[in-house]
């Protein structure tokens, strides 16, 4: 790294104008690129689940769903009739559309409210995604019928106010923690310039960071919530590594001149900032073995940024160090906290933290104890963790398109909107009359299953007659298309299930397996997918592939931190900490969003079911967060105990070189990324909030409490190592 440093010092002017045309272009190349990100990837492409929601939209398809409520009457009287079916003729006729399913092109009673006020047109749009929204935007027009109200939702609004609300959620998190944190480090430097640094190479991060997701979105699908992780990642690695590397800097500027500051700063905390990017990195990678769109995008993009924080914290930093000087000191404010020199002898003998790390080894049983027993107490409610999925109740309430999915849930017949979909195919033929007969009586044994209301059958369209239902599933009129499309297109039959309970009860789960075991007709095979077959599925993936995960980091972190400080001991000790601080912050956020407490402090509705995806998201990154606490502060005790061979003394001295440090860096981040907590959407806001939880308790009662415990109860078998691998470290 000291060779790298040099050559930036020579070519200083140079660096920083190339990063400042970077940073323009970046910014113009990523302007607008939250727009064009999708909300989805929380599917397995292999999972029943989505094989069955793939094939069901040939049948129905959620594109747009339209609810028209009658200002009186009922929509079924003839008022209904002239007022609605001229506005979905006219839907219709739009290029856009595909096709639209009604009450009056299909006669399906439970299209039609309980009450009959109320009807649903379900309308599917060509195009990708954001033709789509455009085209769910465009329609609104068309769409209107005199003595309705209408509502939209569906995929494309839903699309639609996801992306929105992200976009106005992000900008506004920027704009609280720049100023949040220029106030932090100027408290903590005393400058204006040295706390200007870090928030310059936090902006120039976010702009790269949004160049990045637009050119990663040409190669393949970026989901939106990619661009919360990354721009949480980007600006708060950015702010945490420029305070390693400036703290160092302001340090050796006295002693050495500007020059040589640079380049120790960059030998001692450039090589931390380089290895704290590698750690984070390589956290990230373990959200590769889920096969998950969501998750890889998010490890694609937060290896990307990491990766691109890192150089701009080992090039553009040192430049602009090197052309500050002893100027980064200026604009001096005559109040603050600021960190102590780390070589005060008496700051390091009888300052606050070597005062703390001597109580601690005291009673290192006592004090490591009773610290287990909190983080093990903050754990519990993870026992009861529930997860699920992301669907329009993760919209703020108010919007259309959350409003529209309440409606159906509400009005309709139960849970019509998140039925069971059940596809029955008869392998390389079209289904004759008996094959219908069969699927009639097919869904008589499905609706006999427990807690199920409704079978969908075309019999709903001649209630006591089946047999006028056969006959117009076979025809070939064009009056019955709309309803034969309903629920046979070619060799392939849709049956929708509606239940009792809602799609993450566990009594729903209970009902899907009782819906696979019902035999299927004879000569056909059937699927059974559904928001609870995708509950169901996501559970399967979190059992089968989150060990692998953890299993990939572990050893990955083990194997870095041996190569480190030549012990087996320290790495495995690590990993341990850092697995119980993470599960104590997992059952944080179960106690707040999962129970619904707090709700008035984070403005947020209670779902009483976590998505999914959030531990996670949270191992991967905190992992490789705190393990650059870790190494901060073991470092400096690796150094004092090579020094002295004095195991106490050392983690005293440790502990007061890098205590303030450490709770400092990570006030910083967490500063960053709370004002993520502000999000109106529950996903990020649970991920910020867990993620903040997380990196100060292992910052603050981790490394302060439970590492001197830990290490005075171990003494010199911290450093030990078997004799073969002690070779190889140390030959």
């Amino acid at each position: 790294m000291a060779w790298l440093a040099r050559l930036i010092v020579r070519l200083r002017h140079g660096v920083v104008a190339a990063y400042a045309v970077i940073a323009v272009v970046c910014a113009t190349f990523g302007a607008g690129v939250l727009g064009e990100l999708k909300p989805g990837g929380f599917r397995d492409p292999s999972a029943e689940s989505t094989i069955v929601a793939e094939r069901s939209r040939h049948f129905v398809s959620g594109d747009l769903v339209v609810v028209y409520r009658a200002n009186s009457g009922t929509v079924d009287d003839i008022e209904g009739w002239a007022g609605l079916v001229p506005a979905l003729t006219r839907a219709e006729q739009d290029p856009s559309v595909e096709r639209v399913v009604s009450f009056f092109s299909t006669g399906a009673p439970w299209l039609l409210s309980r009450d009959r006020t109320s009807t649903l047109a379900l309308i599917t749009l060509r195009g990708t995604d954001l033709e789509k929204v455009a085209a769910s935007q465009r329609l609104l027009g068309a769409l209107h019928a005199d003595g309705f109200t209408v509502s939209r939702g569906g995929y494309a609004p839903v699309f639609d106010a996801i992306t929105s609300t992200v976009e106005h959620d992000l900008r506004r998190a920027e704009l609280w923690a720049m100023p949040l944190t220029l106030l932090l480090l100027l408290l903590l430097f005393r400058s204006l310039i040295s706390a200007a640094l870090p928030v310059i190479l936090g902006g120039v991060a976010v702009s790269i960071t949004l160049a990045i997701l637009r050119a990663l979105d040409y190669f393949g699908e970026v989901t939106i919530y990619a661009a919360n992780v990354a721009t949480i990642l980007g600006l708060g690695l950015a702010i945490d590594y420029a305070l390693f590397v400036l703290m160092r800097f302001r340090e050796e500027l006295p002693r050495v001149g500007q020059r040589r500051a640079v380049v120790r700063a960059m030998a001692t905390a450039g090589t931390a900032v380089a290895f704290s990017g590698a750690t984070v990195a390589v956290s990230l990678c373990g959200l590769f073995l889920f096969p998950h769109g969501m998750l890889r995008s998010v490890a694609v993009g937060g290896i990307a940024v990491t990766l691109a924080t890192v150089l701009l914290a080992t090039t553009l930093l040192p430049a602009l160090l090197a052309l500050l000087g002893h100027r980064v000191d200026a604009l001096k404010i005559p109040f603050g906290m600021p960190l102590p020199d780390e070589h005060d002898a008496t700051a390091l003998e009888h300052g606050l933290w070597p005062r703390i790390a001597r109580v601690v080894m005291a009673q290192p049983v006592l004090v490591g104890a009773a610290v287990v027993l909190v983080l093990l107490a903050c754990a519990a409610p993870f026992l009861r963790f529930s997860p699920s999925i992301a669907d329009a109740r993760a919209l703020p309430r108010g919007m259309e398109a959350r409003d529209a999915f309440e409606a159906v849930e509400r009005d309709f017949m139960p849970h019509l909107s998140t039925p069971h979909e059940v596809l029955v195919t008869w392998p390389g033929r079209r289904p004759g009359a008996d094959d219908v007969r069969a699927l009639l009586a097919y869904a008589r044994r499905l609706a006999s299953v427990p807690g199920v209301v409704k079978v969908t059958t075309p019999e709903d369209a001649f209630p006591g007659d089946p047999e006028r239902a056969v006959a117009a599933m076979l025809g070939s009129d064009e009056a019955g298309a709309a309803l034969r499309g309903l629920f046979v297109q070619g060799d392939t039959a849709r049956l929708a299930v509606l239940s009792r309970f809602d799609v993450d009860d566990e009594r729903a789960l209970e009902q899907l397996e009782l819906l696979r075991r019902v035999a299927a007709p004879p000569g056909a095979a059937a699927l059974v997918g559904g928001q609870s077959a995708w509950v169901a599925d996501v559970r399967d993936a979190l059992v089968r592939y989150t060990p692998r995960m953890v299993a990939f980091i572990a050893v990955a972190m083990l194997v870095v931190l041996f190569g480190l400080f030549g012990s087996v001991v320290l790495p495995l000790k690590a990993v341990a900490m850092n697995l119980l601080s993470l599960t104590a912050s997992f059952g944080a956020i179960v106690w707040i969003f999962q129970d619904g407490r707090l709700t008035g402090l984070l403005h947020y509705e209670p779902l009483t079911t976590t998505e999914s995806t959030v531990p996670v998201l949270m191992f991967a990154i905190v992992f490789g967060l705190s393990m650059d606490y870790e190494v901060l502060l073991l470092s400096r005790i690796r150094e004092e105990y090579l020094a002295t061979g004095d195991n106490a003394r050392a983690v005293s001295r440790g502990l007061a070189r890098t205590g303030r440090l450490i709770t400092s860096g990570a006030l910083l981040l967490v500063t960053v990324v709370l004002c993520f907590a502000t999000s109106r959407l529950v996903l990020i806001k649970t991920l910020a909030v867990g993620i903040s939880f997380a990196v100060l308790l292992d910052a603050t009662i981790v490394r302060s409490l439970l590492v001197p415990a830990t290490m005075r109860l171990l003494g010199r078998y911290n450093w030990w190592a078997p004799a073969f691998l002690r070779r190889w470290w140390d030959p």
